[in-house]
């Protein structure tokens, strides 16, 4: 589902998410949007990244912050301002946590295509995970700020809980530019 760039999709996921009475999870530092946005809805809890351990993601950390009305974890990476990516057997571990509690992974993955290397990257959590949700923009690894395009991938049961948020908000984000996001070209000849 497209959206006029990050910030909408955090909004309307979070609102659509989480309401008052449960408990979120956010890992930080982190976007300011994905920290402050759970905060307006319901009761959270920050983990912070181990900066000793070169912002290793702290998994045990995560664990020990879960509820039983813990309803969504947020993460952010590569990570929005370390540049951290974690190692592959922390972030499965915590895809794993997130199963075992039937907890929902909102990933910000607006900085996935900028990792020193290939092999630093993570899988998107919407591959990996069926309550896993992924942002994305063409700001960031695309270089293409000024189109205010961004997107979630998420199971078709939560798509539609967002378009009927986001139809109060903004209907519908420009054609010429979710063009571009889905081909990458600027033209529609040849797609």
């Amino acid at each position: 589902l497209c959206f006029a760039g990050a910030e909408e999709g955090i909004y309307v996921c979070m609102r659509t998410l989480l309401a008052a009475g449960d408990h979120a999870i956010v890992l930080t530092p982190n976007y300011q949007a994905a920290e402050t946005l759970p905060l307006a809805i319901c009761e959270t809890t920050g983990v912070p990244l181990v900066e000793s351990e070169d912002w290793a993601l702290d998994v045990d950390a995560i664990r020990a912050a879960v509820r039983p009305n813990t309803r969504l974890i947020s993460i952010n990476f590569p990570n929005n301002p370390t540049g951290t990516v974690p190692k592959r057997a922390a972030f499965e571990s915590l895809v794993e946590l997130c199963r075992r509690h039937g907890i929902w992974l909102f990933s910000d993955e607006v900085y996935r295509g900028l990792e020193r290397t290939d092999a630093d990257r993570i899988p998107q959590a919407a591959e990996v995970y069926e309550r896993g949700i992924s942002l994305n923009v063409m700001s960031k690894a695309y270089g293409l700020p000024g189109l205010r395009i961004g997107w979630v991938v998420a199971p078709e049961e939560v798509i539609f809980k967002l378009v009927q948020l986001k139809q109060g908000a903004d209907l519908h984000t420009g054609t010429f530019n979710q063009m571009v996001a889905r081909t990458g070209r600027l033209s529609s000849e040849n797609p």
